[in-house]
């Protein structure tokens, strides 16, 4: 019976190690000019190519057209979707199309990599519009995403919080409303005022896993467009340009991509990493506490990365692993520091009861691997841990 109840303990702690913890949502410092979703519903009309923006009237419905814009839409073989949708927090300030190797500002995402922004621009700055960009406004030219004036990608970007309805949708034909939003500059005269908003930063974060893909779309397998452009590993410092809550847009190095928000944590926020190191010795105990006897909580393998929390317990480092956090000899790690307290024969031992340790076999399947060294009489001064559940060996990252 008792092997039963720590086989069951033991495939308990599996799930809590197989699924790390959520990372914490990433925010960009976006200096909204409203913040009420209801306020405002945009229209993109495609027959047509004209997008809108209704407010909110006294009785609740939007008949109130607070601006109106001609758009370019997605062509025949890259159309835009049409459909209701609510514009989501993944924005960018001026972006990288990792693709096409071209620019443009103000991203709003409606889904996926369907976004509304500016006319496009050969580099990040504002002097660099394309001139075809600006004389296909009004037509279905785009690969998906909605372009439309600087100006006007601009008054979504800021007006239109996430949570804001986007219809999406096909009206009658009407020419003369097209003709009559045509701009009246050409696109050698076309000015569009500076921004005049404080400046977007984007949010330092760590991965928090390995092999992590970096890809240029929001998908994991093979794609027809996508591609992974870098693969990162558990402690890699990124810069997030996007946050959302299933994906970040970021970059590392000189490379820029999508990654799975549960990846990465912001490197301000309250549970962030001070240090990253990996398990130099062929495999390394995770113990409940700082203590060689007390009871094993974990077995790492050679390589596996762990968040340095604190330098404490003489010979042990604080780290977690997956959301689980344990005590690691700091001899076991790279790049741990390492203080000499004199000799290990006088290392604190604490009582602990040996609970059955387990290895995961390939096909998942646990079996006893021998038990945990028990001492007769801990320091008076040193309380025994609370038991923690039967232990197992992780699987590598």
């Amino acid at each position: 019976m008792k092997k039963l109840t720590a086989l069951i303990l033991s495939v308990v702690m599996l799930a809590a190690f197989a699924c790390p913890a959520s990372a914490d949502i990433i925010k960009l410092d976006i200096p909204y000019q409203n913040t009420d979703p209801d306020l405002y519903l945009v229209e993109l009309d495609l027959t047509n190519q004209v997008g809108a923006v209704y407010m909110r009237d006294a009785a609740g419905g939007y008949s109130n057209i607070v601006r109106q814009f001609l758009i370019t839409s997605g062509g025949e073989e890259n159309s835009t979707p049409t459909g209701t949708f609510k514009l989501t927090e993944m924005r960018e300030r001026f972006g990288y199309f990792l693709n096409f190797n071209i620019y443009a500002q103000y991203w709003t995402q409606v889904v996926r990599g369907i976004y509304l922004h500016s006319v496009l621009f050969s580099r990040r700055n504002d002097t660099s519009m394309t001139r075809n960009s600006y004389n296909e406004l009004g037509t279905a030219a785009s690969h998906g995403c909605v372009r439309m004036l600087v100006e006007d990608a601009r008054f979504i970007f800021y007006n239109c919080p996430p949570g804001t309805t986007i219809k999406i949708t096909k009206k009658a034909l009407n020419p003369e409303l097209t003709k009559s939003l045509k701009p009246k500059a050409s696109a050698s005269k076309y000015k569009f005022e500076p921004d005049g908003l404080p400046s977007i930063k984007a949010v330092s974060a760590y991965v928090l896993n390995n092999n992590v893909p970096m890809r240029t779309g929001f998908s994991l397998g093979d794609h027809e467009i996508d591609s992974t452009v870098a693969t990162l590993s558990a402690g890699d410092e990124v810069e997030i340009l996007q946050a959302g809550k299933s994906w970040v847009k970021a970059r590392f190095g000189k490379k820029e991509g999508y990654i799975q928000t549960k990846h990465v944590r912001a490197a301000d926020s309250s549970d962030s990493p001070q240090s990253f190191s990996r398990v130099a010795a062929e495999s390394a105990n995770v113990y409940v506490s700082g203590s060689n006897t007390a009871s094993v909580i974990g077995v790492l393998p050679r390589g596996t990365a762990v968040t340095l929390l604190e330098d404490s317990f003489n010979y042990f480092m604080h780290v977690e692993v997956n959301g689980l956090t344990g005590y690691i000899l700091k001899t076991d790690l790279i790049s741990a520091p390492i203080i000499d307290y004199g000799d290990p024969e006088d290392m604190p031992m604490m009582a602990q009861d040996a609970p059955t340790r387990y290895t995961i076999g390939p096909n998942g399947e646990l079996t006893p691997f021998g038990t945990v060294p028990v001492v007769d009489v801990a320091l008076a001064a040193t309380p025994a841990p609370t038991p923690m559940p039967t232990p197992f060996m992780l699987p590598p990252f």
